[in-house]
Formats: structure tokens, sequence, C-alpha cells
């Protein structure tokens, strides 16, 4: 014969559930009782909770919070997240991702799907190379310019500064062609000439573009 036995633990407050069999003793002529464990009884709902079966308690998961917390800051007070939203409407998070990935590591966009992992980016979803790469198939020239346009309407109200830069590749200033061992001769052009247009107020980059020739007096740059 069985029977369920109820009994309050008084060191941590919690009623047990025994399940109480009555045996046979043949060898002594009495009966003996055994008794197991079930578990203990929820106090809310009344039910027996099994042993090793209570509620499963999730791991906790560690994210680094600092750089890409201060990068969303920066990117709302200077207006970029919204330019950006309004640019890439369907894939704004993943490019906020990829942006902040670059700024703080500086690496190749392949490791994002490493790094997306123990950090808190804008990005929520799995994320995968493909990903990525519909991501970069997707920014076309109509969505350069809605960015470059959008960014600067930020900057309408404020006065800009244009400012011509020329860099000089430091391979060979005396030779424009590069040899690769066996491969045909390749030209490299020295110089690359960039107009960079700037808002007064706080520097920031507004637009750029690479041009042929540095402008060399006032009539050349109207």
């Amino acid at each position: 014969m069985s029977s369920i036995v109820y009994l309050k633990n008084k060191t941590n407050g919690k009623v047990y559930a025994y399940l109480n069999e009555s045996i046979w003793d043949s060898e002594n002529k009495k009966c003996r009782c055994k008794r197991k464990c079930l578990g203990h009884v929820d106090p809310v709902t009344g039910k027996i909770v099994p042993n090793g079966k209570g509620s499963v308690r999730e791991s906790a998961i560690v994210s680094s919070v600092g750089a890409t917390a201060f990068l969303e800051k920066v990117s709302n007070d200077i207006g970029l997240s919204e330019v950006i939203r309004e640019s890439v409407p369907d894939h704004w998070e993943l490019f906020m991702s990829c942006l902040f990935y670059v700024v703080t590591e500086n690496g190749p966009l392949s490791n994002l799907v490493y790094w997306y992992r123990d950090n808190d980016i804008p990005y929520t979803k799995p994320m995968e190379n493909s990903d990525i790469i519909d991501l970069l198939e997707d920014i076309d020239m109509n969505t350069q310019f809605r960015f470059f346009r959008g960014w600067r309407d930020n900057f309408q109200e404020n006065n800009f500064c244009t400012m011509y830069f020329s860099f000089r590749t430091s391979y060979d200033r005396n030779d424009e062609t590069i040899r690769f061992n066996d491969l045909p001769v390749v030209h490299v052009d020295q110089k690359t000439n960039i107009c960079m247009t700037f808002d007064m107020g706080s520097m920031t980059p507004v637009s750029y573009s690479v041009i042929k020739a540095t402008p060399r007096n006032l009539t050349e740059i109207r």
C-alpha cells in the first residue's frame, strides 16, 4: 500500500512530498515504511515539482556595451543615425553595426559575424556573411546620393568650408610604374586629389569628391 506524505523542512520552510510505501518484512514479521522524495510543493500552484526538474535557469549573456553605446550616442547627436535610417531603410541596423565595428576594431567586415556576439549592436538578428554581402550589394549610386543629400541637409543652416587635398604615393616618387615579379608593368597615378567640404561649426565632414587636379586660383574653384 502506498500514499503521499507531506513534510515541512524547518530550515528552508519548503514542503516536500514523499511517496510512502508499506512493505512487509517477512523476516521480522512486521510492516516497514519506505519513503522516496518526489519533490517540493510549489507554494503558488500547490503542485509537486519533481526533483531536478524545476524552472530551468537561463545562462547569463555578457555583452560589451561601452564602445557601441558611445558611438550610438554620438551618431544620434550629430544626426547620422537618422540620415542612415532614411538612406538604407531596409538594412539600417546592420549598416550601423558595420559602422560601429569598423570604427571600433578597424578590421575586415568578414569578422563582424564573430564580433557581434560579444557586443551590443543595433542589429539583433543572427548574422551571417551573406547578410553583409546583401547589404553591400544594395548600396548603389542612388543610396549614396540619398545619404549625401540627407547629410548635407543636416547642416543646411550652417556655414561651410571646402578644402582641397593632394596626396602622393610613397612607393617611389621617381617612378610611376610598379613591377610585380613577372607580371606586366602596372601604371600608378602618384597623386590623388580630393575636395572635401566641412561644417564650419563642428568641422564635421559633409561631402567629398575625387577631382582630377586641385584648383590653382579662385576662378577655377568657381
